[in-house]
C-alpha cells in the first residue's frame, strides 16, 4: 500500500491490510487529538536515517518518521511541536528480539 491514507480514511479494514503487509503497525495519538499510523522500519530505512550522521539527530528522526508513516494526520511529521512529541517514541517502532551474549 504505497498511497498515504488521510485521517478520515483509516478504517479497521485499512488497519487490517497494514497488519497483513507489515510486521507491526503503531497508532500515535497526540494530547489534542491528532492521530497518525506508522510501521516498523526496514534496515535500509534505518541506514538512510543514520547516514546523515549523529550530529543531526532531528534530520535523522525526520527521515525515519517519513519513511515509516502510513497515514493519518501529516502535521505529526510537519509541525515541530507534534514531530518532537512523536520523536520521543520513534525508537519504539523499531521491532527487535533481545538476546544474550556470553563470552566463551
Amino acid at each position: 500500500m504505497s498511497k498515504k491514507v488521510l485521517p478520515g480514511e483509516v478504517t479497521p479494514e485499512v488497519i487490517a491490510k497494514w497488519k497483513e503487509e507489515f510486521e507491526a503497525v503503531f497508532c500515535y495519538k497526540t494530547a489534542d487529538g491528532k492521530v497518525a499510523y506508522f510501521r516498523s522500519p526496514e534496515r535500509k530505512e534505518i541506514e538512510a536515517a543514520n547516514s546523515v550522521g549523529s550530529s543531526k539527530p532531528i534530520e535523522s528522526n525526520a527521515i525515519l518518521a517519513k519513511a515509516v508513516f502510513l497515514g493519518g494526520d501529516e502535521e505529526i511529521l510537519t509541525v515541530n511541536k507534534y514531530f518532537f512529541g512523536f520523536s520521543e517514541h520513534l525508537k519504539t517502532v523499531i521491532k527487535k528480539v533481545e538476546g544474550e551474549l556470553t563470552e566463551l
